[in-house]
């Protein structure tokens, strides 16, 4: 129920969500003043919600929670999260790789040059009313398996559906694997404070790698970050979830 509630409550708090709110009482007002007035909003909204600049200063405001910690060149197991790294409706023999498909390729490289011994990939079936046939865990693990990747150094946790399950169901496959843990976290830049706040809490202490390097401290705005684009208006609405899924998190007790 909480999965289910946690969807719906994201979604009337993005951009485009809150468009659509706007837009139905902008459809049952007969009143002209308090229409324009309606009208404007969504014009600042959508204007703001979709150019470069926002983004960045949002991007730079979240990305900064993550911890700026001395990296560690070797760990005992780099746990995966998933969430758009395969398109699960191209089954195993097909392995389209999505959007996110780099954080498999970077538990790859850890792998193959020697910074991990073992690598667990967890993520499980998170439709809501319909239910996938294969899971991405179990499309990432052939991955491996095809490049190289022994069976007996790859773990897969198939149950999860959103970070606090990942944290908790990868807590209960570590007694199994028996090692004094040094243990990488991989996943999105924007997901990662929320996924090592939740490890933190499950008693697991987890090194983020994380790929963005750059800041706007030092970058002075170009006039493509005030134009309007698709991309932005995407971006943002990955950054407000997980702001807001990190907020509903704290509330809960899970982070």
């Amino acid at each position: 129920m909480f999965y289910l509630i946690s969807k719906i409550f994201s979604f009337l708090l993005y951009p485009i969500g809150l468009l659509l709110i706007t837009l139905i009482i902008l459809f049952k007002s007969n009143n002209r003043t308090k229409n324009r007035k309606i009208l404007t909003f969504c014009i600042l909204l959508t204007y703001f919600c979709s150019v470069n600049f926002t983004i960045k200063h949002l991007e730079y405001f979240w990305l900064s929670k993550i911890p700026n910690e001395n990296r560690i060149e070797n760990y005992d197991i780099t746990v995966v999260l998933t969430g758009g790294i395969f398109d699960e409706e191209y089954g195993i023999q097909n392995m389209k790789m999505n959007s996110s498909g780099d954080r498999i390729w970077q538990a790859l490289n850890q792998y193959k040059s020697d910074h991990t011994k073992k690598i667990i990939i967890s993520g499980g079936n998170v439709g809501i009313l319909v239910k996938k046939e294969i899971t991405e865990s179990e499309i990432c693990k052939e991955f491996l398996l095809v490049n190289g990747v022994p069976d007996k150094d790859i773990f897969v946790e198939n149950k999860a559906r959103n970070t606090i399950e990942n944290a908790r169901n990868v807590k209960a496959l570590l007694p199994k694997i028996n090692s004094q843990l040094k243990i990488c976290l991989i996943t999105s830049d924007f997901h990662m404070p929320r996924a090592l706040a939740c490890f933190k809490k499950s008693g697991i202490k987890a090194y983020p790698l994380h790929y963005k390097k750059d800041t706007i401290s030092n970058q002075k705005p170009d006039v493509y970050d005030f134009i309007p684009n698709a991309n932005s208006l995407a971006k943002l609405e990955l950054v407000i979830r997980e702001i807001m899924g990190f907020l509903v998190y704290r509330v809960m007790g899970y982070c």
